[in-house]
């Protein structure tokens, strides 16, 4: 379960841009978003994004991992959405 949380943060970094930018929309600490970013890194054993002060960018491992976290955050949204309205 933790594995895929980190994921759907590892999106919202993406999609926001930034780990502060994803932070804001998460509604948590820049440091819980980064620590989930490294630990992610750290499990999978590669390098996600490139960051320095000004911006970050997708590494090629990134980009195809992106991929699929951007997916398991439309079905998860997708889900919720349905329950939502079926209420």
């Amino acid at each position: 379960m933790n594995r895929l949380r980190k994921m759907s943060v590892f999106a919202h970094i993406v999609e926001s841009g930034s780990i502060s930018g994803a932070a804001e929309v998460l509604n948590l600490s820049k440091s819980v978003i980064s620590q989930h970013l490294k630990s992610l890194e750290f499990e999978l054993g590669l390098t996600l994004l490139k960051r320095t002060t000004r911006r970050q960018v997708l590494t090629e491992d990134g980009e195809r991992f992106y991929q699929s976290c951007k997916m398991l955050n439309e079905v998860a949204d997708s889900a919720w959405s349905d329950m939502q309205e079926s209420h």
